[in-house]
């Protein structure tokens, strides 16, 4: 934690404030009005830093409003930079708006198998707006984490095992937070309800809800929490009520959960964390900046040396011939060394600009990627004897062509199952020809029943 720095928690339209110093917290500010579009920001951070008379630069925020999406998704293993790509192109597929986006994630191990990530979606317009505005009033922004991260963050306080599963809840403004997470701090499920407990009556309705979602994970995501904890304080009829209505045991955490105090937490994640939606060009900035001030400093410096040695120079050759011959050679050296470091940077820049042309035009190497991913879901009974992936425009040209390694009658369920997956796997390959023509050409020609075997042919594109 910075020593001295303002987090805000900005929650479907609430904004709160509040000044850290040495991880202590100092005064706190409620907007009263609604922020939820870059003009409210813009007045209420304003306002802020009026009325906490907030003199520092580094600035946090906890987020989630409508301009924030959660999407989970299956991942295969991946290197963090493949991984990287693959997640730019669900980004594009899952998006709930026109326009580009930004996104952080967090990875979790499925209960199901295999890998879970969570996907935080924004705006690219509207966080980059935030970014500017901050930037323009002098602060730097270093992270912006979603409030499910941080809940997800408590559950290694109440949970003993890394396996243990429980759901957490949470007030975010006018809505209840679910986020169903494992002891060691990951998460598998989200969901936001409409109900705020400082004003509702009848908890019936969110008691259901609640129920149904907890349902609802166990089926879909095999995330079965065995208990629910509430973040944070709750009106006493809200946790009496709920009980009832919930099939799994709902009791407080225990756990100091308000504005500040969530700040606090968030402030205790790494800005490095991959679920920062700050980018690290951002985060970095100010070092940056301060890089370029003393590079300023030693230039003026270097400049008051030359002219100081120029001053002396001019008496010495008022005071010596021999003396300024001296000088003059010492000149004309750095002069030669200034002209030699010169064409070096002229040199790395060259070289610089040809290695990101390169680095920008090169294309990935998918079919590379797609062999291996045939490797592995190819099913038992059928082998591969050619692969072709052509690249042309807007994508690759795939064509596979295989034996049938069962009888004729048995490989045509192995073969449905591999169009399948090309078809719903990673890659999305919208099939152009399938096996069904070159099968049952074979089938007329009389290869079939059990014992008969034949080849297969198929091909698709890949976007």
């Amino acid at each position: 934690m910075k020593l001295n720095i303002l987090g805000v928690s900005l929650l479907f339209g609430r904004f709160t404030a509040s000044v850290f110093h040495r991880g202590e917290t100092g005064a706190q500010w409620d907007c009263p009005d609604p922020v939820d579009d870059l003009d409210s920001f813009k007045n209420a951070l304003t306002e802020t830093v009026e009325k906490l008379k907030y003199t520092h630069s580094f600035i946090s925020f906890v987020i989630e409003n409508d301009h924030v999406n959660h999407v989970f998704v299956q991942a295969p293993t991946l290197s963090k930079r493949d991984l990287k790509l693959f997640l730019n192109r669900r980004v594009e597929q899952e998006k709930t708006f026109e326009g580009p986006a930004m996104f952080s994630y967090a990875k979790a191990d499925s209960p199901k198998g295999g890998s879970v990530i969570i996907l935080n979606i924004v705006e690219a317009a509207y966080l980059n707006g935030i970014i500017k505005i901050c930037q323009e009033m002098g602060f730097n922004p270093l992270q912006m984490f979603p409030l499910i991260t941080v809940m997800g963050r408590q559950a290694p306080k109440l949970l003993k095992e890394n396996e243990e599963m429980a759901g957490f809840v949470t007030q975010a403004g006018p809505k209840l937070a679910l986020v169903i997470g494992r002891g060691d701090g990951s998460i598998l499920f989200e969901r936001f309800l409409n109900c705020d407990t400082a004003k509702e009556e009848d908890f019936d309705r969110p008691g259901r809800e609640l129920n149904r979602s907890l349902l609802f994970a166990k089926q879909q995501f095999g995330a079965a929490a065995a208990k629910v904890y509430l973040l944070g304080g709750f009106p006493e009829e809200f946790v009496s009520s709920i009980g009832p209505r919930v099939d799994v045991p709902v009791e407080p955490a225990g756990i100091a959960f308000g504005d500040q105090k969530l700040i606090k937490a968030a402030l205790k994640i790494l800005p490095k964390d991959e679920s920062n939606l700050i980018p690290i060009g951002v985060q970095t900035k100010h070092r940056r900046d301060l890089m370029v001030k003393v590079m300023a400093g030693m230039v003026a410096a270097l400049w008051v040396v030359a002219i100081g040695w120029a001053a002396l120079m001019e008496y010495m050759i008022l005071s010596k011939r021999t003396a300024f011959l001296k000088a003059r050679s010492m000149f004309s050296d750095i002069s030669k060394e200034h002209d030699e470091w010169e064409g070096k940077a002229r040199r790395y820049v060259v070289m610089k600009t040809s290695t990101d042309k390169f680095d920008k035009n090169r294309k990935p190497p998918a079919p590379a990627y797609l062999l291996g991913y045939l490797g592995n879901v190819l099913p038992d009974g059928l082998s591969l004897t050619k692969a072709e992936i052509t690249a042309d425009e807007g994508g690759w040209t795939v064509k596979l062509e295989g034996n049938e390694e069962k009888g004729h009658t048995d490989a045509a369920k192995s073969l449905k199952e591999f169009e399948a997956e090309l078809a719903n796997g990673p890659y999305h390959m919208t099939v152009v020809k399938g096996w069904r023509e070159k099968w049952t050409e074979d089938l007329m020609k009389g290869v079939a029943g059990s014992s008969g075997k034949s080849k297969f042919v198929m091909s698709g594109k890949i976007r």
